[in-house]
Parts: C-alpha cells; sequence; structure tokens
C-alpha cells in the first residue's frame, strides 16, 4: 500500500522528507536530537563568521559548518579526512575551531594499529572516488562517524550496507554514518 501512494502521488517522497527533516515520526531519541539539534540547526554558532571567511562560498560554509556540528556533537579525539588538498585543509580549519585537541589526520595516515574505543569521525570529500570498505568497517568497529559529503544515491545504499548497527542521515548530496551498538539500525532520509 505504502509503495503504491509513493508512486501514485507526484512528489511523495520530498514531502515525506521535509516532514521527516522537522522531527516527525521519527521515535528515537538520538535521531530525533541528531536531526533537530545538529543537522537542521540554524543557530549561529561561535565560529561562523571565521568559517565563512575561510569558506568563500555559500554552499562551501554549508558543508564546513555542518562538519564543524559534527565535530561539536560527536566529539572526536581523532578526525580523518579524505579528498583534495584544498578540501583537507578547510576541514582541518574548521576542526581547530571546533576544538583544538583534537587529532587530524588524512584517512591514509590513520592509526589503527592499536583497536582504541575513543570516538572517531571520519570526513570523506566525495563517495564516488573513496573505495576503501576496510578503512569504513575499522571506523565502524569504534563506534564512529562517517559523513560522505558528497554522495550519489546509488553510493548512498552501498554504504549504508556496510552498516551493522547504528544509524544514517541521508539528503540526496550528503550521507552520515553514526556506528553505534546501542542503536537500532535505521535510516532517515532528511534534508540538512
Amino acid at each position: 500500500m505504502k509503495r503504491r501512494l509513493k508512486r501514485l502521488i507526484p512528489g511523495f517522497r520530498r514531502i515525506k522528507r521535509a516532514w521527516r527533516s522537522r522531527g516527525f515520526g521519527i521515535h528515537s531519541p538520538f535521531a530525533f536530537r541528531f536531526v533537530t539539534c545538529v543537522l537542521r540547526e540554524s543557530g549561529e554558532y561561535y565560529a561562523y563568521r571565521e568559517l565563512r571567511s575561510i569558506a568563500g562560498s555559500r554552499r562551501r560554509f554549508g558543508r564546513l559548518a555542518l562538519a564543524f556540528r559534527l565535530v561539536c556533537e560527536f566529539r572526536p579525539t581523532d578526525v580523518s579526512v579524505s579528498g583534495d588538498m584544498d578540501f583537507i585543509e578547510a576541514i582541518a580549519r574548521t576542526v581547530r575551531l571546533a576544538d583544538s585537541r583534537i587529532n587530524v589526520n588524512r584517512v591514509a595516515e590513520a592509526d589503527f594499529t592499536v583497536e582504541r574505543k575513543t570516538p572517531m569521525l571520519c570526513i570523506i570529500q566525495s563517495a564516488d572516488s573513496f573505495d576503501d570498505v576496510d578503512f569504513i568497517e575499522s571506523v565502524f568497529r569504534r563506534e564512529g562517524a562517517v559523513a560522505f559529503m558528497n554522495a550519489s544515491g546509488k553510493e548512498a545504499d552501498r554504504l549504508r550496507g556496510l552498516l551493522l548497527s547504528g544509524m544514517s542521515f541521508y539528503n540526496r548530496r550528503a550521507i552520515i554514518l553514526v556506528s553505534r551498538h546501542d542503536l537500532p539500525r535505521q535510516n532517515f532520509e532528511v534534508n540538512f
């Protein structure tokens, strides 16, 4: 019935995404707070003025602000970044604005020789150019979060398949995968 309804009503998926983006229909306390207070946060953070100068453009500021809010939310000890040098430098400066104690490194330099249970966040520029599945799985074993700033629907489906426990949040451009063993396996399509 639900599948037929999606096909019969033009724009149903867009309407449902907008409805869910305001927290309606989300029953998990973690997911509700994450969507409404982190992904959809409309307030001004203390570092946004400096982030605007780092970003240069409005679209790039949106990505850096999202990375900033993710760092503030998860409070990781390590942040790994993958992408071109300009993207890596901008994210590194963004992370330092959020917390100067966080270790920022490139994905290729990430050290997983010691299986620590410290929080980790990985920010990747594009899902199309990143295919290191072992790295993603090692982040998930540490119950970390992975944010792909550019991901198509096909790539998002592939990435969701790697997540065994936790939640994914997708907005037709970016996907954030949060691996936590205390969270049920759920997918949310929201605007952020």
